[in-house]
């Protein structure tokens, strides 16, 4: 990370669970201790099986963003973490993930529909 910085880059660090969801607190302690290798952006994409994993998830990113550690990215994968794809951004998730062609990740939807999904949610 230090070498990447000392080229005037960013580092991204990221975690993806495809079989399950940590709790909101491990989610917390996973992104807190990337920051503590230095990372400049933080990804959790974990699986969701319940609309109580997609909540830990929102949960644990608005309690990141709000300690402000640096730009979040955090989604939900499967059809019940949808829902968190669409609207991390108001929980504090910076960026979210939509397909063109053949989706990359269980849950992920096209760009046409995500864009109309946004467009509906936050009113533009």
């Amino acid at each position: 990370i230090e070498m990447i910085h000392d080229k005037g880059c960013k580092v991204a660090l990221s975690y993806h669970d495809f079989d399950g969801m940590p709790e909101a607190q491990d989610i917390v302690r996973l992104i807190m201790g990337m920051a503590g290798y230095g990372a400049d952006m933080f990804k959790v994409a974990a699986m969701s099986h319940s609309k109580e994993d997609s909540t830990a998830l929102l949960k644990a990113t608005a309690y990141l963003t709000k300690k402000e550690i640096g730009p979040v990215v955090t989604m939900a994968m499967g059809p019940e973490g949808v829902i968190t794809r669409i609207v991390g951004g108001k929980y504090g998730s910076v960026m979210t993930f939509a397909s063109v062609g053949q989706a990359s990740a269980p849950g992920q939807i096209s760009a046409d529909i995500m864009k109309k999904k946004l467009d509906e949610f936050y009113g533009e």
